[in-house]
């Protein structure tokens, strides 16, 4: 028998009581939960030697600024490392804040307007370091590029793995990428089913989340299997751009357009309805963002892998990010070599499955196309 879907696994009332820990909380991203959620997920569709190559790079993260080194840990790091000195001078804080979103404006939505005209960075200045004002999109793009290029300096490769385990994760929250007049909707005050108020991005970010269930591995791992494998290479398609410009679609569609009325209190009611639709919403956005973060790493680490001429600093481009997919390769199949493949097929026969299934024959010709 399937599996019911994860928002059904808890009645509404005991969800809400659920994620009502820590409600009133201003709101940035995904919460830990969620990011944490796409580390896991992102892990299932890694490819063996790039998750050796992620986790080798996180070995060597010596901020102490996550509570281990390890992927779904460090997809918290660029939030906390954003405001590490919040309260002091606020340097981080100001020159990164921008770069998890990117303001699509609901009334006159222009991608390019919100992300200050694709600024190119100066030459010779590293992703971590670039300018404050920059959107969500152009920043996945540089990182993107510095983790393929293998002459990037270690320590810059590795804030770039670090931000780009956040960033892809922000993208795919529907409300950094839109706006309402709203400051993303954390200037909307909502009032839950379970009778706790705080803003409508902080309900996006971790009160439908945190009602999927409270083990970001255990739901990663169903999120997981429940996605069919044409739906994931479905998802796994596009560019950053793309991925922005849908999210800002389900921000319009399912986040705005059903919000009730506001009450004498200036309150917006948030019923059970609404609540498990976004609920649902939130589900399918995070099995994207856990894909599109795979295929990013797997085709960034690939490409680094690769010998390259040396070129001039300033004659450098970013990788496109390419429509092929890249997703791992099903274990039972990874040491096969092109020459291979009649031998597997034959085998297959004779143990008797004269078909051999089309997710298979897919994720073997991705890996092969690695090799």
């Amino acid at each position: 028998m399937p599996r019911p879907p994860l928002h059904a696994l808890l009645p509404l009332a005991a969800s809400w009581a659920l994620a009502a820990i820590g409600w009133p909380a201003p709101a940035a991203a995904w919460g830990d939960e969620g990011h944490e959620i796409i580390g896991h997920l992102a892990a299932h569709y890694l490819s063996p030697a790039a998750r050796r190559a992620v986790d080798a790079l996180l070995a060597e993260d010596a901020t102490g600024l996550t509570p281990s080194r390890s992927l779904a840990a460090e997809t918290t790091w660029a939030d906390r490392y954003r405001d590490s000195d919040r309260g002091g001078d606020a340097r981080r804080y100001r020159g990164t804040r921008e770069w998890h979103y990117v303001d699509i404006e609901i009334a006159a939505p222009d991608l390019d307007a919100a992300c200050h005209g694709h600024a190119p960075l100066p030459a010779g200045v590293p992703a971590s370091q670039g300018p404050a004002d920059a959107c969500i999109v152009d920043k996945v793009d540089q990182f993107r590029a510095e983790l393929a290029d293998p002459r990037t300096e270690p320590e810059e490769r590795l804030r770039a793995l670090q931000f780009l385990l956040h960033l892809v994760g922000d993208l795919h929250q529907p409300l950094h990428a839109a706006d309402h007049d709203d400051r993303g909707g954390n200037a909307v005050r909502v009032h839950a089913p379970d009778g706790r108020s705080g803003n409508l991005h902080h309900a996006w970010d971790t009160v439908f989340v945190r009602m999927l269930g409270t083990d970001p591995a255990a739901i990663a791992d169903q999120l997981a299997a429940e996605l069919p494998a044409d739906a994931a290479r479905r998802y796994a398609e596009g560019s950053p751009r793309e991925w922005a410009l849908e999210s800002f679609a389900v921000a319009r569609t399912h986040v705005y357009a059903p919000l009730p009325a506001a009450t004498d209190r200036d309150l917006l009611e948030l019923d059970p309805t609404y609540a498990s639709t976004a609920c649902a919403t939130v589900r399918e956005q995070l099995q994207r963002a856990g894909v599109r973060l795979a295929r990013v790493l797997n085709e960034a680490l690939a490409a680094s892998a690769a010998p390259r001429a040396a070129a001039p600093a300033a004659a450098r481009q970013p990788p496109p990010i390419r429509p092929a997919l890249t997703l791992i390769a099903n274990p039972r199949i990874e040491a096969l070599k092109k020459n291979e493949m009649m031998v597997w097929a034959i085998t297959m026969r004779r143990m008797g499955r004269p078909r051999v299934e089309t997710s298979e024959v897919w994720q073997a010709a991705a890996m092969v196309n690695e090799k």
